[in-house]
């Protein structure tokens, strides 16, 4: 039991941040519907096209040889002409984390969505759940490395807070 209250105590701060985060996000923001926008769907756009509309790869037609491929991809801006091929300019590692909450809204997403495209509500609440996940994790080894300097711990929990909500 007392290992269970020391593991509390070592990430008990960083809780309390995200927790503050998400009320305010739901009670005083707005909670939108849509999480994936702007940078974020061509940081995103990497699993829908591998997983679900399987044209990741293009690279047997151009453009010109076969319009039909590249409709999807064609209302997207981010991707980009790259010697008669469309090509996504972001790179692929925030996919790559994404990827296990994509994958468990893949597997758990009723077929009610005939229109399946990725980025349906499941695919954006997992999408805002990989980012508490991993704002989570920052928080928890940024308060790691500054207790290694030997920095106060109120000093810890402000800097914390402040990096949050900067």
């Amino acid at each position: 039991m007392t290992k269970l209250i020391l593991f509390l105590k070592k990430i008990g701060v960083e809780v309390v941040v995200v927790f503050f985060y998400i009320l305010l996000i739901n009670n005083y923001l707005g909670n939108v519907d849509t999480t994936i926008n702007a940078d974020g769907e061509g940081y995103y756009d990497y699993l829908p096209s591998a997983f679900i509309h399987n044209d990741l790869q293009r690279n047997n037609a151009t453009i010109e040889q076969d319009t039909a491929l590249y409709d999807r991809i064609s209302k997207y801006g981010f991707y980009v002409d790259y010697h008669g091929y469309k090509v996504n300019k972001y790179p692929c590692g925030t996919a790559v984390l994404e990827s296990p909450f994509f994958f468990f809204a893949y597997l758990t997403t009723p077929l009610e969505y005939n229109d399946n495209d990725g980025y349906q509500s499941p695919f954006q609440k997992a999408v805002f759940y990989s980012t508490l996940f991993y704002l989570f994790l920052a928080l928890f080894f940024f308060g790691r490395s500054l207790r290694l300097f030997n920095i106060n711990r109120v000093v810890i929990i402000l800097l914390q807070i402040l990096l949050v909500f900067e």
